[in-house]
């Protein structure tokens, strides 16, 4: 149980370190941790599920905006 505990975490850690590498603001030590304990695939894969998670959310709001404009 411990293993699927931290695998839970693992995959909160990576969408942490992308979270934050999207707004730029991870630096100093916490950024080499990342870069030395995190896998690439796994930061690669959790990169593009939140990038698309973001375009969908884009593209919603924008439907709803353009949609309450036109009543």
């Amino acid at each position: 149980m411990d293993d699927r505990l931290s695998e839970r975490w693992a995959w909160l850690q990576y969408a942490q370190a992308v979270l934050w590498s999207f707004f730029g603001i991870r630096r100093g030590n916490r950024a080499r941790q990342d870069a030395t304990q995190l896998r690439p695939v796994p930061l690669i894969v959790m990169a593009l599920c939140l990038a698309a998670a973001f375009v969908a959310l884009l593209l919603f709001v924008a439907s709803v905006a353009a949609k309450g404009g036109s009543t």
